[in-house]
């Protein structure tokens, strides 16, 4: 029997379907897909490489081959947004594996334990002939992101984000952003770990290992209530 929390769950994750549809429809002529081949991942990581050139996140000689990637990028989720043969935008699913920290565990020493499994988005990046004040591109790839996400079973999303894209998100989207530890900065910004879940069910814990001192509690940083604590503003997130 169907609980009514599981219902309003489904329900709020259908609407969100519905949603990311329409985001990626309003990005045509780009066509979003999975990247398949070695040479579209290369082009994938040169773009992320070129991303954080230009917004002053590492020097060249920090990064090998003008390529920028690491350890997760062999079992993620490639997404690219495609401007004819251009590479436009791209992101990043890390799947939740068995042994295996996802990458905001990692970078912020997290450990998530929700009611059902969490999946890492990360890289998101828009080339810069890309970017606009509508940010079409920018949220047709999220849009895609979703997509991907839920045809693989999974609703529930970990993420390192800054205030300013937080803000973006409507609350008519029925979306809650809980906080899972304090900002810290990562990639240049101040930014932090948060899980995105349908405002339906938010369930999450997040603890740090018995050594650290910070302990975290579940603080809503954006849902439909506190988007007055941020401003908006343009930013690329990975």
């Amino acid at each position: 029997m169907i609980n009514q929390e599981s219902l309003e769950t489904s329900t709020a994750s259908v609407k969100l379907d519905a949603l990311a549809a329409q985001l990626v429809a309003r990005a045509r002529p780009l066509r979003f897909a999975v990247v398949q081949s070695p040479a579209e991942r290369e082009v994938v990581y040169r773009l992320r490489y070129d991303i954080v050139i230009e917004q002053g996140w590492a020097k060249p000689e920090d990064l090998s081959e003008g390529l920028e990637r690491d350890a997760y990028d062999a079992r993620a989720v490639h997404i690219a947004g495609w401007d004819g043969e251009v590479l436009a935008a791209t992101s990043r699913l890390v799947l939740p594996a068995p042994g295996h920290r996802l990458p905001t565990e990692e970078a912020f020493d997290l450990e998530i334990t929700t009611d059902r499994p969490v999946v890492d988005i990360s890289r998101i990046c828009v080339a810069p002939g890309y970017r606009s004040r509508q940010h079409r591109v920018f949220w047709g790839l999220l849009g895609q992101t979703w997509i991907e996400l839920r045809t693989r079973g999974f609703t529930q999303m970990c993420a390192i984000l800054t205030p300013s894209v937080v803000a973006r998100m409507s609350p008519s989207w029925g979306l809650q952003v809980v906080a899972l530890g304090a900002p810290r900065p990562y990639w240049g910004e101040e930014r932090f770990p948060v899980l995105i879940e349908s405002a339906a069910s938010v369930s999450t814990t997040a603890s740090r290992p018995a050594t650290g001192r910070f302990q975290p509690t579940n603080g809503i940083l954006f849902g439909n209530q506190d988007s007055r604590r941020f401003s908006l503003g343009e930013s690329i997130d990975l």
